[in-house]
């Protein structure tokens, strides 16, 4: 199903989208830590997150700093497995086979499966050169070029086939661990690995039933809801379960959480407020453009396939 929401434009007048636009080259401001106690110290008993009671201004500051960097990187991982996705998955590049989970653990021992693999390899990168791509190719070729790659001579190209037959490579010893792990032992690794900024409609759909069982409990009322703040609210493009690359770059969870507000009656576009939270500053970008675009009268197209 695909829906031209034309209406989210009037809606956008309406409702404040308060994203903070962080560009990438910007230093990022910490928050000292007198400003954090207050919190900290409600938190401190058994919480291993922040470094614990008695830190030093200073070692506050280092340990911020340190957690930062580790999330980037994270970060920077995750937008290396929406490339190998893209690779694994994407339909409107390449007439090859997608490579599937059952596909993937093949990868490396089929001579079938890597004839795929390098015949997509090869057709990405052309995709990725090309001027008319949507915003995902143009955000995918970005990366890799930041990442220190070119499509300027073969060998450079060439260069850029390795890096996503390597990532490939790694996704699919990725699979195999998962698999043979313990479930807990298997969520300690994920704890570690790239931060995917893809989402899906399952929690929006979560949201919605339990809305509707507070409103039925009478523990939220009709007109109630007045703030509404959306931590992480994704950027969808090419996920790790099938995705698919048709559509460019979209949010989902903003537009899904008003629709249900407004249909339960616990919200109107006249006197709701939302807020989006994200640590990728390509997601707060991303909103901080469709609320632009809004206020000049462009409507936001959302893909639900």
């Amino acid at each position: 199903m695909i829906r031209k929401l034309y209406v989210w434009s009037v809606l956008f007048a309406y409702v404040v989208f308060v994203a903070p636009v962080i560009l990438p080259a910007q230093t990022p401001e910490f928050m000292s830590l007198e400003s954090a106690k207050a919190v900290l110290q409600r938190t401190w008993p058994g919480n291993d997150v922040h470094p614990g009671p008695g830190i030093s201004p200073t070692d506050w500051l280092a340990w911020l700093q340190k957690s930062d960097a580790e999330i980037r990187q994270r970060l920077d991982a995750g937008e290396e497995d929406s490339l190998t996705n893209l690779l694994r998955f994407g339909v409107t590049f390449t007439k090859e086979y997608r490579i599937d989970d059952d596909y993937l653990v093949r990868y490396g021992q089929s001579t079938l499966v890597n004839a795929f693999a390098e015949n997509r390899a090869n057709d990405l990168i052309r995709a990725l050169t090309r001027p008319d791509g949507n915003q995902g190719f143009a955000e995918m070729r970005a990366f890799v070029e930041r990442r220190g790659f070119s499509f300027n001579t073969p060998t450079e190209c060439q260069k850029l086939k390795a890096y996503l037959l390597a990532n490939l490579s790694r996704m699919r010893k990725e699979l195999l661990q998962a698999r043979d792990q313990a479930k807990s032992t298997r969520e300690q690794m994920w704890q570690h690995r790239g931060l995917s900024l893809d989402s899906n409609l399952w929690p929006d759909y979560d949201i919605d039933q339990n809305l509707r069982e507070l409103m039925d409990k009478g523990m939220l009322k009709a007109g109630g809801v007045r703030r509404v703040a959306i931590v992480g609210p994704g950027l969808d493009f090419v996920n790790k379960q099938e995705g698919v690359d048709f559509y460019p770059p979209q949010t989902v969870q903003p537009f899904a959480v008003l629709d249900t507000l407004f249909r339960l009656g616990l919200a109107s576009p006249e006197n709701v407020q939302l807020v989006t939270m994200d640590i990728s500053s390509r997601v707060n970008l991303h909103i901080a453009l469709a609320r632009q675009n809004a206020a000049s009268g462009k409507s936001y197209t959302i893909q639900l396939p």
